[in-house]
Order: structure tokens, then C-alpha cells, then sequence
């Protein structure tokens, strides 16, 4: 069996005494260093860059967008802590580079950042090891119950305070019925007063056109199988979570409304958006 058909589970068994190889297996590209490709970051090989800039070639907008999302992430967690946040759950997190929580959060903020990418674990347990109050774990989002059970998160939570969920980059990802049945297991697992914070691509209209399935067709192509859904379906798919704000990322993060100019998100008819969702 080759290293691509090994499962993340069997992946971070190959190698228990030394888990951090699995990020200098640069035998095949991988998403979690393709990311940080476009996040302009140095944790990737020529494998990673060329598969990215095959993704950019398709939109060339693509790094941008990554770019803003992670700048959500920073805003939004400093927005969050200066509101009395101390927990902060985050899924799919990716690459625990250093611009993600941990490096612009205060040391009193207890984080647990979880991913399927064997990649991503192994480089995350790893880099935050010295960390007493941050830790990386394997998490599907799309089985949410196992990552709340998880004995990381007994240790680093304290229950019955308030928790700061990020899900971003998931809405893309998931189907709808498991994005509805995460948000309801998180909501029945979270304290009021919690809230989910994200930054979502979705489609403008309802309407899927010819050129959206056919841009769509050539990402999954190129190993980044996604799908749309317009905002009022997220909104709803995250209920009982209900919208505290909403506004367009670039609006957000202060930055000119045509800092992404339309005809970028045109291609796969697409607008960007930040939203924290609060739990009653």
C-alpha cells in the first residue's frame, strides 16, 4: 500500500517514535502544504507549489482569498478574546503556521486545533509541543461528537465556560446534512454564549450554471473537490447558531470593497463573507 491510499489514521501510525517525517514526505503534494503555499508561507516542497499554482492557474484569485480567510481568523480571534473568550476550537485548522491562534493570542488562551491532514497533525504536534495550553489533534469535522470527546479537550477546556468555535474552510467542504448535524452536536456540546466564527465563500445565486460545474469539475480534478451553497443556505444548515453579524470579508477586515474586483469572484459566481453566529 503507498503512502496516498494509507488512511490519516494509519498514516500517524506509521511512524509513532517520529510522527513529524510525514511532513517531509514530499513523495506526492499535499492540501495542508499546498495552503501554506498560498498563504505565502516556507512550510512546503516544489511538489506543493506546483499543484498550487495548477489550483491558481484555474483562479487566480485563489490565493487571495486564502490570504483573507486566514486574516479573518486573526481579527476575528482578537475580536473574540477581547470580548472574554479563553477557549477557542478550531476545525480543519491546517498548518499551525505562525500567524494562525496561538501566535496572535495571549498565552492565557487555551486552544485546540484538530485537521484529517496527517500532515498537518504531525507538524502540529511538533511545532506546539512547548505549548502548555495549545495542542493538535485528529478531528473530522464531519464526526464533530469524536473531537468534543476527545481527552485533549476535557484537559484544555473547562466546562461551562464559553467556547469560540472557528469553522473555516468547512462550508466548502462538507455536504449539507453533516454541516447541519455539526452545528447541532456543537450546540448541544457548547455552553450559551458560545459563538462560531467564519469566513464562507458561497454562490450569489441559486442558480447552477454550466461554467460553475464546470470550474468545480476541474478543481475536484485537481485534487480539491468543492461545492457552493448560497449564504442563506449555510445560515440555515447552521442553526440552532443564530447570526450576530454578517458583513462582506473585505468589509470586515476594513479593506476597499473592490480589494477583490468582481470579475475575480465571477467565475464560480461567488461572494465572500464574515459571520459570528451566537449559541442562546
Amino acid at each position: 500500500m503507498s503512502t496516498k491510499e494509507l488512511s490519516p489514521e494509519q498514516l500517524l501510525q506509521k511512524n509513532p517514535t517520529n510522527p513529524a517525517a510525514l511532513f517531509f514526505d514530499a513523495s506526492a503534494p499535499n492540501s495542508a502544504r499546498i495552503f501554506d503555499y498560498l498563504l505565502g508561507g516556507m512550510a512546503n516542497f516544489e511538489v506543493d507549489r506546483a499543484a498550487a499554482e495548477k489550483l491558481i492557474h484555474l483562479w487566480p484569485a485563489l490565493p487571495k482569498v486564502i490570504r483573507l480567510r486566514r486574516a479573518f481568523i486573526q481579527e476575528a480571534g482578537q475580536i473574540l478574546y477581547d470580548q472574554g473568550f479563553r477557549q477557542f476550537l478550531d476545525l480543519a485548522s491546517g498548518l499551525p503556521t505562525a500567524d494562525h491562534l496561538h501566535a496572535i493570542l495571549p498565552n492565557d488562551t487555551r486552544i485546540l486545533y484538530s485537521d484529517i491532514n496527517p500532515v498537518a497533525i504531525s507538524y502540529g504536534e511538533s511545532y506546539l509541543a512547548h505549548l502548555e495550553h495549545v495542542a493538535y489533534i485528529f478531528g473530522n469535522a464531519a464526526r464533530v461528537e469524536q473531537i468534543l470527546a476527545h481527552p485533549a479537550t476535557a484537559k484544555l477546556f473547562i466546562s461551562g465556560e464559553k467556547v469560540a468555535i472557528g469553522i473555516n474552510a468547512i462550508t466548502i467542504f462538507l455536504p449539507q446534512p453533516i454541516i447541519q448535524e455539526m452545528a447541532q452536536k456543537l450546540a448541544a456540546w457548547a455552553p450559551p454564549g458560545s459563538t462560531i466564527f467564519v469566513a464562507f465563500q458561497s454562490r450569489v445565486t441559486p442558480t447552477i450554471t454550466p461554467n460553475y460545474l464546470q470550474v468545480i469539475n476541474l478543481f475536484a480534478n485537481a485534487g480539491m473537490p468543492i461545492w457552493l451553497y448560497t449564504t442563506q443556505e449555510i445560515t440555515d444548515m447552521l442553526a440552532p447558531w443564530q447570526i450576530s453579524s454578517i458583513e462582506p470579508l473585505v468589509r470586515f477586515l476594513g479593506l476597499p470593497d473592490d480589494f477583490i474586483k468582481q470579475e475575480e469572484l465571477a467565475l464560480l459566481d461567488m461572494e465572500l463573507n464574515a459571520a459570528f453566529l451566537t449559541l442562546p
